[in-house]
């Protein structure tokens, strides 16, 4: 009877809850949420260690050097598609980085092929752009160092 109560109890306080299912993490923190391509998460720890070490050659912006520590409790949602569409732009989307959810949005390349390194860069910058501002620069062209470390280090 009390074995049978508390499995009621337990079953009843978990009714209403959505639980996010994670297919998989990285050392760092970073965890991808359900469903993603096969082999997507093979990649991942990989695309993490290179960024990872392309962020150290960075000389000019000292928060990219605490990359690892940054990545913590970010949720990265696979898209179905290379590309998405956030419903603002009147263009599609690789990636996406949503600070105020801790969440990054990417194409369903495999990790090291896509956008995932880039959007790396926005939470190691703790989603804090450098001027000029990134709204008013989409290319980037603020980033010509975090662009050459990615390259060295065989990333887009």
């Amino acid at each position: 009877m009390t074995r049978a109560f508390l499995l009621l109890t337990l079953l009843i306080a978990s009714c209403g809850q959505s639980r996010t299912i994670y297919a998989c993490g990285s050392t760092c923190g970073l965890e991808v949420e359900f469903p993603v391509p096969p082999g997507w998460c093979a990649g991942l720890q990989a695309l993490e260690d290179r960024a990872i070490r392309a962020f150290m050659r960075v000389q000019d912006d000292p928060r990219l050097r605490h990359a690892c520590q940054s990545f913590e409790d970010w949720t990265v949602d696979v898209q179905q598609g290379e590309s998405f569409s956030d419903g603002v732009r009147p263009f599609p989307l690789a990636g996406m980085t949503d600070c105020q959810a801790r969440r990054i949005y990417v194409g369903n390349d495999p990790p090291a092929d896509g956008a995932l390194a880039h959007e790396l860069a926005h939470v190691a910058q703790n989603c804090e752009p450098r001027p000029p501002l990134e709204y008013e620069d989409p290319d980037h062209s603020n980033w010509k160092s975090i662009y050459a470390a990615l390259r060295a280090e065989g990333l887009p």
